[in-house]
């Protein structure tokens, strides 16, 4: 998975990905993205935007801890959004203060922070670019509906689930 990383693969799997982040736990997120840029730069292929493919959280999560820390964080939100039996799509809607169809973080941290108090600025971030699924830094209702719906089994297939997402035309 580090060679494939080196090399500015963007398609890893979810176990590609733990690896990968395994293997660089010693470096941080940024250097992380500068040295990708810096190899896919020099690609002859024709895809070169990763923000929308897999390796992006390797940019996302320092190491495994973090990503185990953000499933549980996803478990307890997911729980309370199941708990009090809010509707998904009406929550996005109730979300979305400025009716754009998209949420922004501010908007999203308004109505996380009633369900689940102790989500921090980092965390909610972490959290929201995941759900980000292609990368355009702007949560469709949809995206937000994939990471919460009751549909997974638990919090940990919808962020597996999501990490796992492979393109079918690798660049």
């Amino acid at each position: 998975a580090c060679l494939r990383f080196w090399n500015g693969d963007m398609f890893l799997t979810e176990a590609e990905t733990q690896l990968l982040l395994s293997g660089l736990d010693k470096t941080n997120t940024e250097d992380r993205r500068q040295f990708f840029e810096a190899a896919i730069a020099a690609r002859r292929r024709s895809k070169k935007v990763w923000a929308d493919a897999p390796v992006r959280k390797a940019f996302l999560f320092d190491d495994n801890e973090e990503l185990i820390a953000m499933i549980a964080l996803t478990s307890r939100i997911q729980e309370a959004i199941n708990n009090k039996g809010y509707d998904l799509v009406k929550l996005c809607e109730a979300m979305d203060r400025d009716g754009d169809g998209f949420l922004s973080t501010p908007e999203i941290q308004r109505v996380l922070q009633h369900l689940e108090p102790a989500i921090d600025l980092p965390d909610l971030q972490r959290l929201v670019a995941l759900m980000d699924e292609d990368g355009d830094n702007a949560i469709e209702y949809h995206e937000f509906e994939r990471m919460f719906a009751g549909g997974y089994s638990s919090a940990e297939d919808s962020v597996t689930s999501l990490m796992k997402q492979r393109p079918q035309a690798a660049g």
